[in-house]
């Protein structure tokens, strides 16, 4: 890695303050290169902007210049070592350190029933993801999301597994349809959207149940509007759903995840709603009758603790 050192220069505080912003500074990445060993979520959480040059990136606050990422590289430990009297760094020293605390007690406390591994990228969505989970967050701000505005396009996605390992059971093309983009190490894919990563796929992983298995909340997976780009015209309500997309839905007026979810407001019965809803189903108001928009296949009977997507794909596996 090689850096220059602070501009003594200065610079406008217009200037300044228009990347004050992690969401601001992240879309100055949208050229930065897909094989960086450091992620552009990591290096503008870490204050930089992309200056447009090979990987260099530059801190909204001191200046300072960066460039020659390598693997093992930590944006911020990187900053602070070169900058250690940067605004930027001092400013967020404090909650680094509380960020530490949450994020040891979610490791302490985790457990994984999978080879399959999830992880995220640092302590800062460690923190929001053990917040959520715990219920001490019940939401976050979509102007959080996506954490990679640059992978928003499904068919950039792909573009980034041009080095997929050969081996993988998991096609680029499948990935890239679930958010994920490829990150150049291992078999390791990151979301777009959450940030949330994953690696060790085995034959029987589907990416878009691993996705909602591991980062349940991630907005991309509940359907929300994030600014996904599909590869083809297909309704991405129909890719989330996991179902046959080569056939036209049987009902396309509930092809959207929020309009099968209103179907549900009286709903009293022992599977949750919003989990049927994305699992593609829609309530037609009869007991607890429901009916896949896509398939037109119907389910009633509900029995506590049964999985709408397993009762899916049981009854109606074409």
């Amino acid at each position: 890695m090689t850096c220059n050192g602070p501009d003594t220069s200065g610079a406008s505080p217009a200037t300044d303050q228009e990347w004050v912003q992690e969401h601001s500074r992240l879309g100055t990445f949208a050229e930065f290169p897909l094989d960086c060993p450091v992620s552009a979520t990591a290096l503008a959480r870490a204050g930089f902007v992309y200056t447009g040059e090979g990987d260099k990136v530059k801190c909204c606050s001191c200046h300072t210049t960066v460039e020659g990422w390598t693997p093992g590289d930590s944006a911020f430990e990187r900053h602070k070592r070169l900058s250690p009297d940067c605004k930027f760094i001092t400013e967020s020293a404090s909650l680094e350190n509380n960020v530490h605390s949450v994020a040891q007690h979610r490791t302490e406390n985790g457990s994984s029933d999978s080879a399959l591994t999830g992880t995220l990228d640092d302590p800062s969505d460690l923190e929001a993801d053990y917040l959520l989970r715990t219920r001490q967050v019940v939401d976050m701000s979509d102007s959080l999301y996506p954490k990679t505005p640059a992978m928003c396009s499904e068919e950039t996605r792909l573009r980034s597994f041009h080095n997929w390992p050969l081996t993988s059971p998991l096609t680029p093309k499948e990935l890239a349809n679930a958010g994920f983009y490829y990150t150049g190490v291992c078999d390791q894919v990151a979301c777009f959207c959450c940030g949330g990563k994953l690696k060790q796929w085995e034959p029987s992983d589907r990416a878009w149940s691993e996705h909602k298995r591991h980062f349940p909340i991630c907005p991309f997976v509940l359907g929300r509007d994030v600014g996904n780009v599909p590869s083809e015209s297909i309704s991405a309500d129909l890719v989330r759903s996991g179902l046959n997309n080569t056939q036209q839905p049987r009902n396309p007026s509930m092809a959207k995840y929020g309009k099968r979810l209103q179907t549900f407001l009286t709903w009293m019965y022992p599977v949750d709603k919003e989990q049927l809803a994305e699992a593609g189903f829609y309530s037609i108001g009869n007991g607890d009758h429901v009916v896949c928009f896509h398939c037109g296949g119907a389910l009633e009977e509900w029995k506590e603790n049964e999985d709408p997507w397993d009762q899916h794909a049981k009854w109606f596996p074409g």
